[in-house]
């Protein structure tokens, strides 16, 4: 009884780790997929959705003063409901954000851009966190190379897949793109919600 007790113990431990694991490659690839194609593609998006060149340059700008400005908000936010809640949050409201992007018009544009910015910015610290808190000390070497490995693989692969997106579908490519990412990141949020820790 003891040892079935202990197979089943050592199944379950063996079952949450890879979990784990095969969640968090997948957020570290979209983190970089997001980043990369919104810094690489936005100031292309709004030429396509009519800014003229200083209106785009304007774009990514806001975009980035969202990035930094959101962050301390994030923080707060983070203390409150918890970061693996606010990681599965930021990847809903990216969703609304993507489809907020195209209908928007004058200010709201921008608006959007300001909002979006600070969604992306905040997914790789939120990210590298819960990445802190998910392993043991001997194993974070590992896990953060793993990590920044995958992230550099999804920011290579996100302005190409982006740009083919916005080559067949135009304006609506980018942030069906987008949106994509945001439901991978609101995805693992909720399936490794209620992995426990290994600290």
């Amino acid at each position: 009884m003891l040892r079935t007790g202990l197979s089943s113990k050592c199944r379950q431990l063996r079952l949450t780790s890879e979990r784990i694991v095969a969640l968090w490659q997948a957020t570290s690839l979209s983190v970089g997929f997001t980043e990369a194609m919104i810094f690489s593609l936005l100031t292309i998006w709004g030429l396509d959705v009519g800014l003229d060149e200083t209106g785009t340059l304007r774009l990514l700008t806001t975009c980035i003063i969202g990035g930094v400005i959101l962050q301390l908000l994030f923080g707060f936010v983070a203390n409150k409901v918890g970061r693996q809640r606010l990681l599965g949050l930021i990847g809903l409201t990216m969703v609304a954000a993507s489809i907020s992007l195209p209908i928007s018009a004058g200010a709201a544009i921008f608006a959007a851009a300001f909002v979006t910015g600070g969604l992306v910015l905040a997914l790789y610290g939120l990210s590298l966190t819960l990445l802190g808190e998910r392993f043991q000390p001997e194993q974070l070497a590992i896990a953060s190379a793993t990590f920044l490995i995958l992230y550099q693989l999804g920011s290579m692969v996100g302005p190409v897949a982006s740009g083919g997106a916005m080559d067949w579908k135009g304006t609506w490519g980018l942030t069906a793109a987008l949106a994509l990412a945001g439901l991978v990141v609101a995805t693992v949020a909720l399936f490794s919600r209620h992995a426990p820790s290994s600290n």
